[in-house]
């Protein structure tokens, strides 16, 4: 399945046991990122610089969904050019130790966004500017350092269907 996914353009895959960074893929629209943190081994210096600068041989600009499944190593330099994924509509953080409240502003102008998940990353602060994701349907942040600090704006996420939260307490609208 992995490989007629990736043959027909499904998915990007992205990690060791996938070879690395993919090579002259076009137009990536689905990127999952995987390490093989499971198994207890830090990704060697070399497979560190790859996953650094791999992105930037990447067309990035199309990406539709982002799922991350490594903890660190690498994503710190895609995170900084979340802004730039204006057609995202899938992000799914949950356990990225590499997510910082910096990059939190670039994830709520992520205006298609529909799905996001920050579930188990050490942010801190969510942003006034998450009510202008007007299309997000689901919001993850258990086990997040958020905590009973919500915005006001998040009441105008009238399309929000599921909010999954330890200790948020949501303002009365």
């Amino acid at each position: 399945m992995v490989s007629k996914s990736q043959e027909s353009n499904f998915v990007t895959l992205v990690g060791r046991q996938y070879g690395g960074m993919p090579h002259g893929h076009g137009k990536v629209r689905r990127l999952s990122i995987h390490d093989s943190d499971h198994d207890g081994e830090r990704p060697t210096k070399v497979e560190q610089h790859h996953a650094r600068h791999g992105f930037e041989a990447m067309n990035l600009h199309h990406i539709r969904s982002l799922t991350t499944f490594q903890r660190n190593y690498g994503l710190s330099k895609l995170l900084d050019h979340l802004s730039e994924f204006k057609l995202l509509r899938v992000l799914d953080l949950e356990d990225c130790k590499a997510l910082q409240d910096k990059h939190m502003r670039d994830v709520c102008r992520l205006y298609l966004l529909r799905f996001l998940s920050l579930r188990g990353t050490d942010v801190k602060v969510m942003p006034d500017k998450v009510g202008k994701l007007e299309d997000l349907e689901i919001l993850d942040i258990k086990n997040t350092r958020i905590q009973k600090n919500v915005p006001l704006t998040v009441t105008k996420l009238s399309k929000l269907e599921c909010l999954r939260s330890d200790e948020w307490l949501l303002p009365r609208a």
